[in-house]
């Protein structure tokens, strides 16, 4: 069997659950309770814990999930292309949708914000200070392509040296979490107090950079594995387990001491860095176990993520909008605000790019009605073995 015309619907499946995320939680934003920064200003006059609570879980993990699975990905294409395609392949799916998103982002954010202004009671200042003239969302990009010239240079430096880091592969997954935790505990002890701030305008947050860089080179390890991938399903609840071991020692250590973010220690944050990565490989285990089976609407909502990702942000300001003059619960509104933007991101998908220029400016090409090929949890060691995958480079 070939293993050129099969996809890893597995990751499929996760990178568009974990968009479809985005929308839960920047709808989530609108109707929580917490603090969200300066710059969100789109706020109920009621809000719910509940809510708040779950925008906070889904923060913790997503992005994480996300910058993983772009750094296999572009570690698959880097080994198969090698640099120079890859740098041309990444950056031409990454920067000129940025660069078409950016200025149609901050108009509609800024003409939204300006509704916030005259009908929430937000300070106009907001405005006046530049708030507006920032990335939103689109950070996400932002900081990919940083990750993509910075990781093709050292790769191209290694090249040249003849230096190798394929050896990392030996190490197991479980060992292979402890030892990133590790890392971001020192990352962390470095640039304390580590506190990740809002991005409000187009300067690199050192401690962001850094932390999020982490987990895109963990991504590029994971495919370094790829010949023991198979593996990491039968790892799903042992990963659980030393989630839960490890979140709750290092929460228990810093409850037990009284830390704060300037006293927390090393052995602290690299107990709580070590269960965020095994909470990311308990993501991929899970989805290479139970989420391997191709099916229409998981193909659909993977294919349309990119696009999703692009556009929910100002359509969730906009349902906001809609929804804000009518007295309901901010259990209803968030639902309601979920739901129709769910709703317009798939039809526009739909209507406008499925099949059209803009899924070959998105992806390269326009994605057809055809289901491509399948392959079970079992038949994964075969792909692992073989080290291709040549559909599904598109994705981040």
């Amino acid at each position: 069997m070939t293993t050129q015309n099969h996809r890893l619907h597995a990751l499929d499946a996760l990178r568009g659950h974990m968009m479809l995320l985005g929308i839960v939680l920047h709808a989530g934003l609108c109707y929580g309770t917490g603090d969200v920064g300066p710059i969100w200003v789109f706020r109920d006059s009621q809000e719910a814990p509940a809510i708040g609570t779950l925008v906070g879980l889904i923060g913790l993990f997503r992005m994480p999930v996300f910058f993983i699975v772009s750094g296999f990905f572009f570690q698959m294409l880097l080994e198969r292309k090698g640099s120079l395609p890859t740098a041309k392949d990444r950056l031409s799916r990454i920067v000129p949708p940025f660069l078409l998103f950016l200025p149609i982002t901050i108009a509609l954010s800024s003409a939204a914000t300006w509704w916030a202004i005259e009908n929430l009671g937000v300070d106009a200042n907001i405005m006046a200070d530049g708030a507006w003239f920032q990335p939103h969302h689109l950070w996400f990009l932002y900081y990919l392509s940083f990750y993509y010239v910075l990781i093709l240079a050292v790769h191209r430096l290694l090249t040249f040296t003849r230096l190798s880091f394929h050896w990392l592969a030996k190490i197991p997954f479980t060992a292979g979490a402890l030892l990133f935790g590790g890392l971001l505990g020192g990352l962390t002890q470095m640039l304390a107090p580590f506190v990740m701030e809002p991005m409000l305008d187009f300067t690199l947050q050192i401690r962001q950079f850094f932390y999020f860089l982490l987990f895109f080179i963990c991504g590029q390890w994971i495919y370094l594995k790829k010949h023991t991938l198979h593996e990491l399903p039968q790892k799903v609840w042992w990963l659980l387990l030393m989630v839960i071991v490890l979140a709750g020692s290092g929460a228990a250590s810093i409850s037990f001491h009284d830390r704060d973010l300037e006293t927390i220690s090393f052995l602290e944050t690299a107990a709580l860095g070590s269960a965020m990565f095994s909470l990311c490989f308990l993501f991929f285990a899970a989805y290479l176990r139970w989420g391997s089976k191709a099916s229409p609407m998981s193909f659909y909502i993977s294919k349309s993520s990119y696009w999703v990702y692009l556009v929910h942000l100002p359509l969730v300001m906009g349902v906001f909008i809609l929804l804000n003059g009518f007295d309901l619960s901010p259990y209803i509104k968030f639902t309601l605000n979920v739901i129709i933007t769910t709703a317009l991101c798939m039809l526009s998908y739909r209507y406008f790019v499925h099949n059209k220029w803009m899924s070959r400016f998105l992806e390269g090409r326009a994605w057809g009605e055809v289901l491509p090929r399948t392959h079970t949890t079992a038949q994964q060691k075969h792909i692992g073995e073989s080290g291709h995958r040549k559909a599904g480079v598109d994705s981040y």
